[in-house]
């Protein structure tokens, strides 16, 4: 059970980062420059049939 619970918090820090990557690498910058006004973000970390997905 403890390990079950560790790789659940390792998924969604992972799922954090990932959102935060987009958002300091600017990725929204190029989209919106094609005009594209409303954006979501996904970040999706997994480990073999554990998956934590985060939208922005």
């Amino acid at each position: 059970m403890q390990k079950t619970l560790h790789k659940r918090r390792d998924l969604k820090d992972s799922a954090e980062i990932g959102i935060k990557q987009i958002e300091e690498k600017g990725y929204e910058k190029e989209i919106k420059s094609y005009g594209i006004e409303k954006i979501i973000k996904v970040a999706i970390a997994f480990d073999k049939k554990n998956v934590e997905i985060m939208i922005k």
